[in-house]
């Protein structure tokens, strides 16, 4: 990283660090013009502060950072975009979920069964206390110790 580029990146991390604690002030004290001034600024700031940064850019990650932003901003008005703005997280979760799918490495047979049994164990035990499963007897699949 050249030397413009690590100072910019100091100077948007900076705002990146200062945006955030006033929009924690703002939300903490009930000052909604501060919330609505900081919120929209923080993702930019971020993505500016990566771009900047990173000799290796991911252009997925700038990407899901915009529908982070794009949800951030119509969460503002919560009574007439809340759809789009959860769609937004939505969409920023499936694009993190393709970079990290991406990224790791393929496992053997044996540990996709063992990671699969694991996460359906977990999956029962959180549904377990719930009618109709609660007559059900999931105690004999799960691996709990009580």
């Amino acid at each position: 990283m050249n030397e413009k580029n690590r100072k910019a990146s100091k100077v948007f991390l900076a705002g990146f660090f200062i945006v955030s604690v006033l929009d924690i002030i703002g939300i903490a004290s009930s000052v909604e013009v501060l919330q609505i001034v900081c919120k929209p600024l923080i993702i930019p700031l971020l993505m500016l502060t990566y771009y900047f940064s990173s000799a290796d850019k991911n252009k997925g990650y700038l990407v899901a950072l915009f529908f982070s932003f794009l949800g951030d901003v119509f969460l503002l008005d919560k009574s007439n975009m809340f759809m789009f703005g959860i769609a937004a997280f939505l969409i920023t979760q499936i694009i993190y979920i393709f970079i990290i799918v991406k990224q790791m490495k393929k496992p053997s047979s044996l540990k996709k069964y063992l990671y699969a049994f694991l996460f359906a164990n977990y999956v029962v035990y959180l549904v377990e206390p719930y009618e109709p499963f609660s007559s059900l007897q999931f105690n004999i699949l799960l691996l709990k110790f009580d």
